[in-house]
């Protein structure tokens, strides 16, 4: 709970400067539709130009064995929705995934513009006991995606800390 807590934070604080400091373009929109499921809801977004959270990790993000309404991007939305800012979370959360499944599907997730990108994925990395160097090379080859897609997107990397049994 501590760790929806944080994010939550940290998205909310995020959020409100950008609301605060970016003025809407609409030059910049563009609409793709071709894109079907967790990414549909971001071309929803750039329809009704609203700027686009997109959170992107694992089991925890997708919030497995919870009801949609109860993982944590869908709080985060909650909390977006009670302050009425224009913005639209995504969850991108996929059960199971490791940093190197993250990195297979990155540049289909990111087919429509995202203006914060929330890397939350190396859970299940630790889990399997998979190469400490390795999730890191992955994560860092994620994040060089994103900003090549996009220089302007804010990116925020949720982490955690590792049981002293597992590395």
């Amino acid at each position: 709970m501590l760790r929806v807590n944080r994010i939550l934070l940290i998205v909310s604080f995020l959020i409100m400067q950008l609301h605060c400091t970016n003025k809407p373009n609409k030059e910049d929109t563009v609409v793709n539709t071709t894109i079907k499921d967790e990414t549909t809801s971001t071309s929803d977004a750039i329809k009704q130009d609203k700027k686009v959270v997109l959170f992107f990790g694992d089991s925890l993000t997708a919030g497995y064995g919870l009801q949609e309404e109860d993982a944590f991007p869908a709080l985060v939305q909650d909390r977006i929705d009670s302050l009425g800012v224009g913005y639209k979370v995504v969850n991108g959360g996929l059960s199971g995934d490791t940093s190197s499944n993250g990195k297979s599907r990155v540049s289909w997730v990111l087919q429509n513009p995202v203006d914060v990108f929330v890397l939350a994925l190396g859970a299940n990395d630790m889990l399997r006991g998979l190469n400490l160097e390795s999730t890191e090379e992955n994560l860092r080859a994620i994040l060089e995606t994103v900003q090549a897609k996009n220089k302007n997107t804010k990116i925020i990397v949720a982490g955690m800390i590792a049981p002293p049994n597992m590395g």
